[in-house]
Formats: C-alpha cells, sequence, structure tokens
C-alpha cells in the first residue's frame, strides 16, 4: 500500500473514533439529564393519589333496638276501679323502642306495642320518647303515644303524655309510669312497672 493512502486510512479510522467518542458523550449526557428529569419528577402513584383524595368513610352507626316486657299495674283508686271493672293489675304485652338519638343530655326513642289495660282490653300504641339522664343509671322523661284501646275514651284513639322514670341495671331497665286521671279519656290513675331489654346497644 502506497504511504498517501495509508496516511489517508489512519487519518479516516481517528475522525471516526472521535466522532464515535463524541457521539458515546452526547448519549451520556441525555441519559443523565434523563436520569435528573426522574428524580426531579418522581412517578405518582396512583394508588397512594387515588386514597389520599377519597374521604374516609363514615363510621358505621349500629342499631340501638329494647324490647318492653308489660308489665304491672296499681290504681290508688281500689273501690272505683272494682265496680267499674277496670282493676286488672297483670298487663301482660310486649313492645319495641328503637334509638333515634343520644347525647350527654339524654335520649330519644321512638315506640311501639301492646299490653292488656285495666280492662282487660288489648291496647294498642304507637308514639316517641325523650328521657333526661340523671346520673349514670337513671333517666327522667315521658312518651308522647298514640293510644287505641275499648277502655279508653269510647274505644277512639288518643295522644297521651306519661311521665316515665327508668334506672338501669346492665342487662335490664326497670320503667315506672304515672297514667294521670283525665276526664273521660282514662276514669282512673294508675301507676305502672315493666321491664326493657337492650338487644342491640
Amino acid at each position: 500500500m502506497k504511504k498517501p493512502a495509508c496516511r489517508y486510512l489512519i487519518h479516516s479510522i481517528v475522525v471516526l473514533a472521535l466522532c464515535g467518542c463524541g457521539a458515546l458523550e452526547q448519549r451520556d449526557a441525555v441519559a443523565d439529564h434523563e436520569t435528573v428529569k426522574v428524580q426531579k419528577y418522581p412517578a405518582v402513584d396512583d394508588d397512594s393519589t387515588h386514597a389520599a383524595s377519597t374521604p374516609p368513610a363514615p363510621p358505621f352507626r349500629s342499631l340501638s333496638v329494647n324490647l318492653h316486657i308489660f308489665g304491672f299495674s296499681y290504681h290508688p283508686d281500689r273501690e272505683g276501679t272494682r265496680v267499674n271493672h277496670l282493676d286488672n293489675e297483670f298487663n301482660v304485652g310486649l313492645g319495641f323502642g328503637y334509638r333515634l338519638h343520644e347525647d350527654k343530655l339524654g335520649l330519644a326513642n321512638s315506640e311501639a306495642g301492646f299490653f292488656r289495660d285495666s280492662g282487660n282490653n288489648w291496647a294498642k300504641f304507637v308514639g316517641v320518647c325523650y328521657l333526661f339522664k340523671l346520673g349514670e343509671r337513671w333517666t327522667l322523661g315521658a312518651d308522647a303515644l298514640l293510644i287505641q284501646s275499648p277502655t279508653y275514651n269510647d274505644g277512639e284513639a288518643f295522644v297521651a303524655p306519661i311521665p316515665r322514670l327508668t334506672y338501669d341495671f346492665g342487662k335490664v331497665i326497670l320503667n315506672a309510669v304515672y297514667v294521670p286521671r283525665y276526664q273521660q279519656l282514662n276514669r282512673y290513675s294508675v301507676f305502672g312497672l315493666y321491664f326493657t331489654i337492650p338487644l342491640w346497644k
């Protein structure tokens, strides 16, 4: 091979080598730049973003249902109730209460049920009650009940406010009520006792 041709071949190899080094350096620079971009702007986890943007679920409010077991009563006017056959004092029956609201001051329930009344007829009722808390175990308040029975008000349904005092033993609640005498709606006053068993609390 002649010397000019040899020098030309060597010169071409050197130029190509230098170009190759430049291309490699440029490629490495681009790669480094991409790495910096990835580090500066890290990928966002879609699951974490979704979890952060989703509000927490509200706490589940469990049911609070009570079973009422009726009951006993006492009529102060012993003679009047006996003569008028309104002296039944064994008032069997059942009822249910559902907790509508409770706070530090008291609690509100909806009520429904039936029982054997003073005239030995089946009395049906539905309504609401509110009881103020008097410490940890005592409550005092009243029921507002729509009542229907042949014994009262000539069989026509009527609304009656009934004061109630309760004591909570834990597994069972003792209720004491007073039904005052009021014209023809209720001819004789009566005291009553019945029990409440919390089913879900």
